[in-house]
């Protein structure tokens, strides 16, 4: 479930509450939250965070810091920086995110981003780097509803992700 609330004119909130599914029937709640300052121009800075916890899942959390700048009424970049940590990680995990973001007329937006960054844990060469990209699409269904899906592919020095997401984003106004 998502919800914005405007709180004047220049002021944003979002809250998501959800769960993630991980292979060997791991399940993890989660948590999600943004404030967002709006400038003239579709211009804006945000800052948000998520913690995730489950039964058979460490617990994690994430902030991060960025913003929107519109190039054109149809394009704009999104820079971000995220900062994150699983329960008993020796130290956080840090990226950089560059999101191009596309919305057409009739309200489709599609989101191509690329990250770079260092995890929390390295191979005994000191090797801590993660590269990754996301592919997103927002299809409006109506004012209320919104289909959305994507897919990530990250490489970290253990292991490589593929992951596919589905949902339905619902819009309430106040």
């Amino acid at each position: 479930m998502r919800q914005w609330t405007v709180w004047k004119k220049h002021w944003a909130t979002r809250a998501e509450i959800g769960m993630r599914t991980f292979p060997g029937k791991i399940v993890q709640n989660t948590f999600n939250g943004e404030q967002v300052y709006l400038f003239e121009g579709g211009k804006s800075v945000k800052a948000g965070g998520f913690y995730g916890w489950g039964r058979n899942q460490k617990s994690e959390w994430m902030a991060y810091i960025g913003g929107r700048l519109p190039i054109s009424q149809f394009y704009a970049i999104e820079p971000y920086c995220f900062q994150s940590k699983i329960e008993d990680a020796l130290q956080p995990e840090r990226r950089l995110m560059l999101n191009n973001q596309f919305r057409f007329k009739g309200g489709l937006e599609i989101n191509l981003a690329g990250y770079y960054g260092q995890t929390s844990v390295s191979l005994e060469n000191g090797n801590r780097n993660i590269r990754g990209g996301i592919v997103n699409a927002f299809v409006p269904i109506s004012r209320m509803f919104m289909l959305l899906g994507g897919v990530r592919y990250e490489t970290t020095p253990f292991d490589q992700l593929l992951s596919v997401n589905l949902g339905l984003r619902i819009r309430i106004d106040y």
